[in-house]
């Protein structure tokens, strides 16, 4: 397992791509987890990226919550993109997984703080986890259609 004061292995990419993997296969999910989780928090604008991609290769229900919250509040944007693809469909998340991702989208969609961008990848990630192509960039509509089929649960 690669570590390194907290953050990826020397190695970059490679090693976040590693621990991904060893992670959604079984292995050592705990503390690789962690490590991952602590790079996220890296100042290093690289390394972040790296280990968002990791977490989203990782998967399961736990790196939901850390994917939205860099999704929405990560100083790159380059980052912030990364975790968005990482709920909408890279990586090895379930299909209940990234659905328990879709309040937390529409938050960040709702948060005045939030930027065009970002509410353009909201709306890009709901139509890729819903598979919903006719609902237009509308916080509301979006609320709507999801409470229609019984994906938003308030």
């Amino acid at each position: 397992l690669a570590a390194r004061s907290g953050a990826m292995g020397g190695s970059g990419p490679w090693a976040a791509w590693n621990n991904g993997m060893i992670g959604a296969g079984g292995g050592a999910r705990g503390r690789i987890y962690a490590i991952l989780v602590g790079a996220v928090r890296d100042n290093d604008e690289t390394q972040r990226r790296w280990a968002v991609d990791a977490l989203a290769l990782f998967g399961g229900e736990e790196v939901v919550d850390p994917l939205l919250d860099i999704a929405a509040h990560d100083a790159s944007s380059d980052v912030r993109e990364r975790a968005f693809c990482g709920l909408a469909q890279s990586g090895t998340l379930q299909l209940a997984e990234r659905y328990r991702a879709v309040p937390g989208l529409l938050a960040i969609a709702e948060d005045h703080g939030a930027s065009a961008q970002q509410r353009a990848w909201v709306f890009q990630a709901l139509r890729e986890i819903t598979e919903t192509y006719d609902v237009p960039e509308d916080v509301s509509a979006w609320h709507v259609a999801l409470d229609r089929v019984g994906l938003l649960h308030r």
